[in-house]
């Protein structure tokens, strides 16, 4: 934006900060990372077969439901009618029966937080397969990227059988899919070779070995951090460490892992120890005792972990003046006035002491 400056120029602030955010440049630069943030991968399935991901493609006003085996990348997908659950549900057990052995291990699917796959978590009919959805994080813009991989390359192949666009049948989605798993990959294999282990040419035994695909799989993987993050923070710049004291109320936003809890905190005491707990909220009161909400409760546990798995009724000898609340229900923090009163006269304690 070039203008002639005028001292009588009125709302030239503003107007420049309009410009700068619908310039696409400007956009996408600040979406970049301040800070450089480790990336990891989840471990390596223990063989092929049990780890799937799975999501849905709107095209033409249809919807493809696409299932995606992790190790070897095979894909399967039908057409569905609309993203209910019982629709859903009987398209998942239709693709997954055929991939996936019904008395076989533990098979998990990775799938978008979407409304439908949610409902789906709990379902006893794909239990009954042994078969379980695992929910990404709607927060983690990296929640299924085997599906979502899976999902550009059939588009593109969809694409190149239909470049006039339009809706498509069965027949042609399953040709589409059929030439998605003869695509060459690694090792020189493709998806079906690698799945089935004979040739697609000559259909002859080929010596692969499951081990050595889903290592070769993984190591992949872990090699594509370094140039990933460098690519999102050239700078290279450490995330700064947070200042925590005694006292201190700390908000846990998001720790960027696949390999633990998506809420964890380091909490320092003041005699050196280091934790490192699920929780929401924590507040540390005073060197001697810990308040938690939701996950927060758990932290007994860890501290029983750290002392040999001790019991929590074992713990409570290690405090003076301990306080016990034993309330029917769930996990919620309870509101009835013989239960506040207990948990109100143990707070009011320490804000006299403070």
């Amino acid at each position: 934006m070039v203008v002639q400056r005028h001292f009588y120029a009125l709302d030239m602030g503003p107007a420049l900060t309009r410009v700068s955010s619908s310039c696409h440049t400007c956009a996408s630069l600040q979406k970049f990372p301040s800070t450089l943030f480790s990336q990891t991968s989840e471990d390596p399935p223990d063989v092929i077969g049990i780890a799937f991901a799975a999501d849905v493609i709107k095209r033409e006003r249809q919807l493809i439901l696409v299932l995606r085996e992790c190790a070897t990348s095979y894909t399967a997908a039908c057409l569905i009618a609309d993203e209910k659950y019982d629709t859903l549900r009987n398209a998942l057990t239709c693709l997954v029966v055929d991939l996936h052995p019904i008395d076989g291990p533990r098979a998990v699917i990775r799938v978008d937080p979407a409304p439908a796959f949610v409902s789906l978590s709990n379902n006893d009919g794909l239990k009954h397969l042994n078969v379980w959805l695992d929910i990404g994080r709607i927060k983690n813009k990296n929640k299924n990227p085997v599906a979502e991989r899976a999902v550009q390359e059939l588009e593109d192949e969809l694409l190149k059988q239909e470049p006039g666009g339009g809706p498509i049948d069965q027949v042609s989605l399953a040709i589409a899919v059929a030439r998605l798993n003869a695509r060459l990959r690694r090792q020189g294999l493709s998806s079906r070779e690698l799945w089935t282990q004979r040739s697609q040419f000559t259909g002859n035994q080929l010596p692969v070995a499951d081990y050595n695909t889903i290592l070769a799989r993984y190591q992949q993987r872990l090699n594509n951090h370094s140039s990933s993050e460098h690519a999102k923070n050239p700078r290279g710049l450490a995330p700064p460490e947070p200042q925590i004291k005694v006292g201190d109320l700390v908000y846990l936003v998001s720790d960027r892992s696949k390999q633990f809890s998506p809420l964890t905190i380091h909490a320092c005491f003041k005699n050196g120890l280091s934790l490192s707990m699920g929780l929401n909220t924590i507040q540390l009161i005073n060197a001697r005792g810990v308040l938690g909400s939701s996950q927060g409760a758990c932290f007994l546990s860890v501290l029983c972990a750290l002392r040999e798995q001790e019991n929590s009724e074992d713990l409570l000898k290690h405090f003076a003046n301990y306080t016990t609340l034993n309330h029917p229900g769930g996990h919620f923090v309870p509101t009835q006035a013989p239960q506040k009163k207990v948990y109100i006269e143990f707070l009011e304690q320490f804000i006299k002491k403070t």
